[in-house]
């Protein structure tokens, strides 16, 4: 049987349409390497004018500039730099495609390992607290069928997953035994 695997591709929207996405993510990766939008266009193949285009495409659909100009005198000097939108765009971006790619892991090594997870092993609800609790932090989720569940999660996990009150969460029990689940 042929492996399939998921693939995904992220792109933000505003109410007008496509705003950024994976082409402008990497020129601004290049302008904020490069400090410079002509390096940055030839360093990806592109040319000056069409880099120009995205970014002024990117702003008109935000609303804001993602770039700061600086021009040169007769001996050069000039170059770009991104602006608190434009880096706050980088960074929300790869966190964004981050998660869906280990999302897309997640799902590779799990259908590699197992069935598909069942419904009846999941259980989603509200976080009602996180509280620190010595090495380890206690998180209370009232759960959408009766009950609350405590979590114990490493710091780390809870800042990573950016847990706060008031989330919604989906839970997945598993179990170390083979007893069949009823």
């Amino acid at each position: 049987m042929v492996e399939l695997k998921p693939r995904f591709k992220v792109w933000f929207e505003t109410e007008k349409g496509y705003a950024f996405g994976p082409g402008t993510f990497s020129l601004l990766k290049a302008i904020e390497t490069k400090s410079s939008l002509s390096l940055a266009a030839v360093s990806l193949g592109m040319s000056y004018r069409y880099a120009w285009g995205l970014v002024k495409k990117v702003e008109e659909g935000i609303g804001a500039p993602i770039l700061e100009t600086f021009k040169g005198g007769s001996h050069g000097g000039g170059g770009a730099a991104l602006t608190e939108k434009g880096r706050w765009l980088l960074e929300e971006y790869s966190r964004i495609a981050e998660a869906f790619s280990r999302l897309s892991e997640e799902y590779r090594q799990q259908r590699g390992n197992e069935a598909p997870i069942s419904p009846r092993r999941r259980l989603m609800g509200q976080v009602l607290s996180t509280r620190r609790s010595g090495e380890e932090v206690e998180v209370d989720v009232k759960l959408d069928v009766e009950g609350t569940i405590a979590l114990r999660l490493k710091p780390k996990v809870v800042e990573e997953l950016r847990l706060a009150e008031g989330d919604r969460v989906v839970a997945t029990v598993e179990r170390e035994d083979t007893t069949p689940l009823e």
